[in-house]
């Protein structure tokens, strides 16, 4: 009849109104969800990002933002205890570099007392280049990581010694490791950063 009609659309118009009530308060919830995900990744980004370049370690700002994704390897392998700053490796690789030059000049001078002397004294005294210039040889390599130091480009600098020579990774060989470390980890940050939007 007429009034059970009239129940049967009112009901009806409450169903709608409660799920379309429900549907409003769930797109709500999820708002604030990703309202609140958004703020925390870009705060632990912004944290992790000035950890890096001081040289901190960043357990705390990669936990919060882990709660959302997987961290990659070389920022969970560093956040503890941070990496070398870029300034870091600037002021060391002077160091490195003579070490590597004396290691190789003694690796191609031989047994001889008087040559590894000389080898030894010619490393010391000509220096490690700074300015990028052609050629496969190992100064040649120093002088384009030298400059891309400068630049800024740690990734360049360390194409440019890729594949020196055994004596002379050798003897730069901790630098090397923090280098890639430095490298490794903020590049890493960078590519998580973009896949998770933060």
């Amino acid at each position: 009849d007429s009034l059970t009609s009239r129940l049967d659309a009112a009901e009806a118009r409450f169903d709608e109104r409660a799920t379309a009530a429900e549907a409003a308060a769930l797109a709500a919830q999820e708002e604030a969800e990703a309202a609140e995900k958004r703020a925390t990744l870009a705060a632990g980004f912004r944290a992790i990002g000035q950890a890096l370049d001081e040289g901190r370690a960043f357990a705390e700002p990669l936990r919060e933002i882990a709660a959302y994704a997987e961290p990659p390897e070389a920022l969970a392998t560093a956040a503890a205890g941070g990496v070398p700053t870029l300034s870091s490796l600037r002021e060391r690789f002077t160091d490195a570099g003579r070490r590597a030059m004396e290691a190789q000049g003694l690796a191609e001078a031989g047994d001889g007392f008087f040559d590894r002397a000389a080898a030894s004294l010619k490393a010391r005294v000509s220096g490690v280049p700074v300015d990028a210039m052609e050629g496969d040889g190992l100064e040649a390599r120093l002088g384009r990581a030298a400059a891309a130091l400068r630049d800024g480009d740690l990734g360049a600098a360390l194409d440019a010694l890729d594949g020196i020579p055994t004596p002379a990774e050798e003897a730069m060989a901790d630098w090397l490791a923090d280098a890639r470390a430095r490298h490794a980890a903020v590049s890493a940050a960078a590519a998580w950063r973009t896949e998770l939007g933060g």
